[in-house]
């Protein structure tokens, strides 16, 4: 496995890592939010404060998720990449051993 490989999957694992958290965060929030809006004594500042961090958790798991997916295209974007270079390599390998063969062909007529 390649140095770039090795750093995708590494910031693949924090972001998973990070992502579970907000998810975390987000279910408490709405617990939150929704406690204190069922409740009858609580304030409006209060249920707007829960609203908030509900909201803010909301936006981190967009925000991480969508680092998730363009790390995602990259990781398939450089395997795309490898798969052509290796297909490359194949057909350059595969004309250079048609070439000796045809050049030995040719020597050995020669020397018919």
């Amino acid at each position: 496995m390649d140095k770039t490989n090795l750093d995708c999957d590494a910031r693949l694992n924090r972001l998973e890592t990070e992502w579970r958290a907000a998810c975390e965060a987000s279910r408490a929030a709405g617990a939150d939010f929704l406690a204190l809006s069922a409740s009858s004594q609580a304030k409006y500042a209060e249920v707007q404060r829960a609203r908030r961090r509900l909201d803010q958790a909301e936006q981190m798991k967009a925000r991480i998720m969508t680092q998730i997916e363009r790390l995602e295209e990259l990781v398939s974007a450089v395997a795309d990449d490898n798969r052509q270079s290796e297909g490359t390599q194949r057909s350059e390998d595969r004309q250079r051993s048609e070439n000796l063969q045809r050049s030995d062909d040719r020597q050995l007529q020669y020397r018919s």
